[in-house]
């Protein structure tokens, strides 16, 4: 609707989202279901209290920004979430922001 609503139909756009706003607990999955999806986790990079978790999605190359308490480790087939109200989504002709 904010699509359709910003002058969108039919402009191809590119979608955004920040790592720290894709998750893998059952708590964000269970929020975002109708954002969920499954990917095979490539690279595992411990920060401490975090972890960084990389991944691809439709042949794109994704990272998100864990809790160092998850169980997701390198080669490890995964669920994850997107919190749908963090989505950046731009102009693919004019890179300006439709929403963010």
């Amino acid at each position: 609707k904010k699509l359709a609503d910003a002058g969108c139909n039919g402009k191809t756009v590119v979608m955004g989202i920040r790592p720290e706003d894709i998750g893998d607990s059952e708590i964000e999955i269970e929020a975002h279901q109708d954002c969920a999806f499954e990917a095979d986790v490539t690279g595992y990079e411990l920060l401490g209290s975090e972890v960084l978790l990389y991944f691809k999605v439709a042949g794109t190359s994704m990272t998100a920004k864990v809790d160092s308490r998850t169980t997701a480790r390198m080669g490890d087939h995964i669920k994850l979430a997107i919190d749908p109200e963090k989505i950046h989504v731009f102009d693919k002709e004019t890179e300006l922001t439709i929403t963010n």
